[in-house]
């Protein structure tokens, strides 16, 4: 009903509001994608209750939401034959990159569309008959937008169980491949990210000469099996580009999509490399 009212609106996902963090029982979420940036005006939201009003138990009340983001790193090895083709490897590489964007678009980028692993490697694979294989990894992301120098609280919440990295030490955390790890900022004047220990904890490092450093321990906590990252009360004096990006290695190929957020691929997250390998 609210798409055929207000044409604007290009997805939209309703659920309980007990699925909030923290719950908020009694109300009915409306979760709206209208636009990219995960704002809905005011207004426009008003707009929107006040059309449902009527058409929902009064016992309820209506919330809502802007749709959010959980966009997925693609990196890509991908061989070829040279021997069955006359394109370059640059010119696979593009055709791979757009098939990789149309799969987003037909596939994911609306709500309860979840991403299907070998789907995608089967699609890389089509995209020429030169194309032996292809080794993809991928991995979930969650940008945040805070506000510089301002005190702030987050919930990242992924929806989809975490592998951990158990090859951790505290005395040897250059060779730990976190589970979590985001974009730098400056924290404490300092360029800094954050990352988790393997068992739970996250914490702010810095990298100098390619050797990590502490700057601050247990800033937040990591749950693994709900894909649930929590950070505490905390300011960060600056940051690069538009927000900052969380990456987490989940257990499965394939990613679930939150009730909440859209999944997708953005171009800027599409790592390829193409190699020649005669059969």
């Amino acid at each position: 009903m609210l798409k055929n009212r207000f044409p604007q609106i290009r997805a939209v996902s309703v659920y309980g509001g007990e699925k909030l963090n923290p719950p908020q029982y009694g109300r009915v979420v409306v979760a709206a994608y209208v636009s990219d940036d995960e704002n809905i005006p005011e207004s426009t939201k008003q707009l929107f209750i006040d059309y449902l009003s009527d058409k929902i138990p009064f016992t309820l009340e209506t919330l809502v939401v802007a749709a959010k983001f959980m966009y997925l790193e693609i990196n890509s090895t991908i061989y070829f034959d040279p021997n069955t083709t006359n394109k370059s490897a640059g010119a696979i590489n593009t055709l791979v990159d757009g098939a990789i964007q149309a799969f987003s678009s037909n596939n994911l980028d609306d709500f309860k569309r979840n991403f299907r692993y070998s789907s995608l490697t089967s699609a890389i694979d089509d995209v020429d008959t030169s194309i032996l294989s292809n080794d993809t990894s991928v991995r979930a992301i969650i940008t945040i937008n805070p506000i510089r120098s301002a005190d702030s609280f987050y919930v990242l919440q992924f929806s989809n169980q975490l592998k951990p990295d158990v090859t951790f030490s505290e005395t040897q955390i250059e060779s730990y491949e976190p589970c979590i790890i985001s974009d730098t900022f400056t924290f404490a004047n300092r360029t800094s990210y954050f990352m988790d220990n393997g068992q739970g904890r996250l914490d702010i490092v810095s990298s100098v000469d390619n050797k990590l450093s502490y700057i601050s321990k247990g800033v937040g906590a990591v749950d693994y099996v709900k894909g649930d990252v929590t950070i505490n009360t905390i300011s960060i004096q600056d940051y690069t580009g538009d927000g900052i990006n969380f990456y987490a290695r989940l257990a499965t190929k394939d990613v679930l999509a939150p009730s909440d957020r859209i999944i997708r691929i953005r171009p800027e997250d599409i790592t390829l490399n193409v190699q020649q390998r005669r059969r």
